[in-house]
C-alpha cells in the first residue's frame, strides 16, 4: 500500500514540475509603445518594440555595454484595426503588449472626430492599462520612437516610460495618462493638458556628434471635446502651481543673477460666490530654498520679487489661456462642482480675464544656500 502511495505522489510531483507553455524572452516582440497618426484619411499606427535581453542584463546587476535595438513597426489603415492586422502579420515573432506604457499621438488625433475614434478603439482594445501616458508630438512618431534611446538605454528607462523620477526633481510640467483623459473628456468645464513633444538635436552630445533627445516643447489644450490649440512651454509656467504632484520647481530672475528651487507649494482656489458675475482668487504659500544670489539681495527685497515673479507666471499663463478660450486653471470646473448655482452654465462659459481676481502668493525663504 505504501509502495503505492509514494508511485502516486512521484506521478503528481512530475506533472507540476514544469511550467507549459512557457516562451523565452527572446521569442517574443515586446512593444512598449505604440503610435496613432491621420493622414490623407488613412490611420497609421506604429509599434515601438525592444529586446528584453539588454535590459534583463542591466537589470540584474551588471555593467553591460550592449546598445539596446529600438525596432519600429508601421502599418496604415482605413481603420486602425486594420493598420493593427497589417502589422501583426508582418511580425516576426509572436507580440506581446504587456509592456505598453506610452501613447504616442499627432495633433490630427486629437481634433474631436478622431479622437472619439481611437477612445473607442482604445477602449475595446484588452491589451491596454489605463494608467498609461499619452503623449503628442508635433515630429514624425516613427523619428520620436528611434529616438527614445537616451545613452542607448531602452525606452522602458526613458521620461516617457516612466516620466515620475525626472519630474520629482523638477516638475516643469503636467503629465496625463489615458485614463485621467476619459476621467475628464466628457466634462462639462475644465480643460485637459495633453503634453508635446519634439526632438531637439543640439542638447547633448558625444565625442562624434550630437545626441537627439525627446524633449518636452508645451502642450495641446482639449476642452469640451473640442481642440483648443496649443501652448509652447514657456508660456505654461504659471499652470505648475495648480499641479497637485508638483514636488520642485525652479525660478529664475535673471535680471538680479538670483536662482531660486521652490518645494511642495500649498495652493488653494477660492470661488467668490458673493460677486455677481464668475470671480476666483488663488493664494499660494510656497518654501524656496537659494540656489544663487550674486548681487547679494536682502531677504525682504528677495521675497518681495520672488513674489512678484510668481505672480506674473501665474497671471501671464491664464492670460494665453484666454486667448485660446480655455480655462486652463479649471476655475470653472470647481464653481461647477462645489458652488452650483451660484452663476449660470452661460456665465461660466463666458470666459474673460476679470475671472481671476486676485493671486496672492507668500514666499518662505528656509535657505539662503550659504557656502559650506
Amino acid at each position: 500500500m505504501k509502495g503505492i502511495q509514494i508511485l502516486l505522489i512521484m506521478i503528481l510531483v512530475s506533472l507540476l514540475s514544469g511550467c507549459w507553455g512557457i516562451k523565452e524572452i527572446q521569442h517574443q516582440t515586446y512593444v512598449t509603445a505604440i503610435g496613432i497618426d491621420y493622414e490623407d484619411d488613412l490611420y497609421q499606427l506604429y509599434f515601438q518594440s525592444l529586446s528584453y535581453s539588454s535590459v534583463a542584463k542591466v537589470e540584474g546587476g551588471g555593467a553591460d555595454t550592449t546598445e539596446s535595438r529600438i525596432i519600429v513597426g508601421s502599418a496604415s489603415g482605413s481603420t486602425i484595426e486594420q493598420a493593427l492586422g497589417r502589422i501583426e502579420q508582418v511580425a516576426q515573432l509572436p507580440v506581446s503588449y504587456s509592456h505598453i506604457n506610452t501613447i504616442y499621438v499627432s495633433p490630427t488625433i486629437l481634433e474631436e472626430q478622431q479622437l472619439k475614434i481611437v477612445k473607442d478603439f482604445l477602449g475595446r482594445w484588452p491589451f491596454l492599462r489605463y494608467d498609461t501616458w499619452l503623449f503628442a508630438v508635433d515630429d514624425p512618431i516613427e523619428e520620436i520612437m528611434l529616438h527614445n534611446d537616451f545613452f542607448s538605454r531602452a525606452p522602458v528607462y526613458s521620461f516617457t516610460y516612466d516620466p515620475a523620477e525626472l519630474l520629482s526633481e523638477n516638475s516643469f510640467i503636467p503629465v496625463l495618462s489615458y485614463q485621467t483623459l476619459i476621467q475628464h473628456y466628457n466634462e462639462p468645464f475644465g480643460s485637459i493638458l495633453v503634453p508635446s513633444l519634439t526632438i531637439k538635436r543640439n542638447a547633448w552630445r558625444d565625442e562624434n556628434a550630437d545626441e537627439p533627445i525627446l524633449n518636452v516643447n508645451g502642450g495641446y489644450f482639449i476642452e469640451q471635446q473640442e481642440l483648443r490649440g496649443f501652448l509652447d512651454l514657456d508660456k505654461l509656467k504659471g499652470m505648475d502651481w495648480f499641479n497637485k504632484k508638483t514636488e520642485k520647481l525652479h525660478v529664475t530672475l535673471p535680471e538680479d543673477l538670483v536662482s531660486a528651487q521652490f518645494v511642495y507649494p500649498k495652493l488653494h482656489i477660492h470661488v467668490l460666490t458673493e460677486e455677481n458675475e464668475p470671480r476666483f482668487q488663488v493664494e499660494m504659500n510656497v518654501k524656496a530654498a537659494l540656489l544663487s544670489n550674486v548681487n547679494q539681495l536682502g531677504e525682504k527685497e528677495l521675497i518681495r520679487k520672488l513674489e512678484e515673479r510668481l505672480v506674473q507666471d501665474i497671471t501671464e499663463t491664464f492670460m494665453h489661456g484666454i486667448d485660446l478660450n480655455v480655462d486652463i486653471y479649471q476655475l470653472n470646473e470647481k464653481a461647477f462642482r462645489f458652488h452650483p448655482g451660484v452663476w449660470t452654465h452661460e456665465q461660466l462659459e463666458n470666459l474673460n480675464e476679470n475671472f481671476l481676481d486676485r493671486v496672492d502668493i507668500t514666499v518662505e525663504i528656509l535657505d539662503q544656500g550659504n557656502y559650506q
